[in-house]
């Protein structure tokens, strides 16, 4: 599995919602936690009571807490540009230079690099095809397409082609790229894993104390 894979799987509405939740839940009690200097949880009470295991309910606490995390990062495209992907699908609006199949009007296709602005999550736009004889194909009048799409455009000597965008990357000179990592959007996610594992290890260190004592 590719890290766009994941990218894509963390990014589904069920999982984001419930991570999120899952997060806004952590940071009240954590709120509660500073204000009254204890960590009294419904959370912590509905484990002891309907499980009266410490070992059992450190583990839950521990596999909900890291799934919740680990889609709150990988849902986040600013990390998984950070651990290397370079897949198209997952770079924020800009301009990028990727490998295109190009297909002319006889039928012979080439893999060739472009020139492509990203519109939004779905919308791109092919400007300019680039030969290695130092030619290159202008598109002034095609349209906005996703990604899985295959789309035909005429260029300036009105030739007739089909373009298929790939996520393979490629660096042309005549192509300036957005940068497309930006720090500052990873400061959220980080903040939210914090929260999420602070209140973790407090909730285990609570479930160990009160382990022993009578419901």
């Amino acid at each position: 599995m590719e890290l766009y894979d994941i990218y894509f799987n963390c990014s589904q509405l069920l999982f984001l919602v419930f991570s999120h939740l899952y997060f806004i839940f952590m940071a009240l009690d954590l709120i509660c936690i500073i204000q009254t200097k204890n960590a009294v949880s419904f959370f912590i009470d509905i484990i002891r009571i309907k499980f009266d295991n410490y070992k059992f309910g450190a583990i839950c606490i521990s596999l909900i807490s890291f799934i919740a995390s680990f889609v709150i990062l990988f849902s986040n495209n600013q990390f998984v540009i950070l651990l290397g992907c370079k897949d198209i699908r997952v770079m924020p609006e800009g301009t990028y230079c990727y490998y295109v199949y190009a297909t002319n009007e006889n039928g012979k296709t080439y893999t060739l690099p472009a020139k492509i602005d990203k519109i939004n999550r779905l919308q791109y736009f092919v400007d300019n095809i680039y030969f290695k004889n130092g030619g290159y194909l202008y598109f002034s009048d095609g349209d906005y397409i996703e990604y899985e799409d295959t789309f035909t455009s005429w260029d300036q000597n009105e030739n007739d082609w089909e373009i298929k965008l790939t996520n393979k990357k490629i660096y042309h000179e005549k192509v300036a790229e957005t940068n497309p990592f930006k720090p500052i959007n990873l400061v959220l996610p980080f903040i939210e894993v914090f929260v999420i594992f602070s209140v973790t290890i407090i909730y285990i260190s609570k479930l160990h104390k009160l382990h022993h004592k009578p419901l």
